[in-house]
């Protein structure tokens, strides 16, 4: 990631470097860490959870430069249990529109697997574009790594081998 990425989004709240830091929920000279590089200041994933919680930072574009920095419309969901087909696919979809990209059908398919683990792997995840920052970053590797072997990445290969049985 590029710390002037960050230090974009900082201007455009109008904070200064220690409100920014407060905001992603660290030190101010952590975040001075990040924005210099050095080995003390790693941004972790919990750090880009409150940029897309509180400011509504497209996590793709904030790592890479792609799409839009900021998310549109938050949407939510209100989940009970294990998802549905529906609020797996209505996930999927979410994806597609917010990262378009052109799949095969094992593509999908895996991108669908994806989809349905994230909401395994992340139950305190409750809306769309939180989810979707996991199924985006599954996504990418799916497009840029087309032999990758999804199922062994998201550690299911105990559940496809007791559904072969």
């Amino acid at each position: 990631m590029k710390t002037d990425r960050l230090e974009e989004i900082r201007r455009d709240l109008g904070l200064s470097k220690a409100q920014m830091a407060d905001l992603m929920g660290i030190e101010a000279s952590y975040y001075s860490h990040i924005l210099k590089g050095e080995g003390k200041g790693n941004l972790r994933l919990e750090h880009l959870e409150r940029l897309l919680n509180d400011a509504n930072v497209n996590p793709l574009w904030l790592i890479t430069g792609e799409g839009e920095r900021y998310l549109g419309k938050t949407q939510g969901l209100e989940l009970r249990g294990e998802p549905t087909e529906e609020e797996v696919e209505q996930l999927y979809n979410f994806v597609l529109q917010q990262y378009p990209s052109e799949l095969s059908t094992n593509q999908v398919y895996m991108l669908k697997l994806a989809c349905a683990q994230a909401f395994v792997d992340y139950p305190e995840l409750k809306r769309l574009d939180q989810l979707g920052l996991v199924v985006s970053v599954y996504l990418r590797v799916i497009v840029r790594f087309p032999t990758i072997d999804l199922v062994n990445l998201l550690g299911l290969n105990d559940v496809v081998a007791a559904l072969s049985k």
